[in-house]
């Protein structure tokens, strides 16, 4: 499972000597985000997610739903994609 393999890879690193903050990213929600700082991760990365939804702490906080990301206009080069995507409303 991913969080056999994290954990395993947080292990080995730790036995390394590694001291930084071990944290965890692609394809987390909140449910799996909260179930990997169970598990022992420091910090989980939210890449797409954020991208879609520059309000995320709130969304999260709310258990509000989220914006699909529009791959489409990913690393487009304009505003598209970026500044453009529905916030929540107060």
């Amino acid at each position: 499972s991913r969080r056999q393999r994290q954990m395993s890879i947080r292990n080995w690193y730790r036995a390394g000597g590694g001291q930084g903050a071990w944290m965890v990213n692609n394809g987390y929600d909140k449910a799996l985000a909260e179930k990997a700082l169970a598990d022992g991760a420091d910090i989980v990365a939210f890449g797409r997610p954020y991208i879609a939804n520059p309000d995320l702490v709130e969304r999260l906080r709310r258990n509000a739903p989220l914006n699909a990301p529009d791959r489409a206009t990913f690393y487009g080069g304009g505003a598209a994609g970026y500044t453009d995507y529905p916030a929540l409303d107060a």
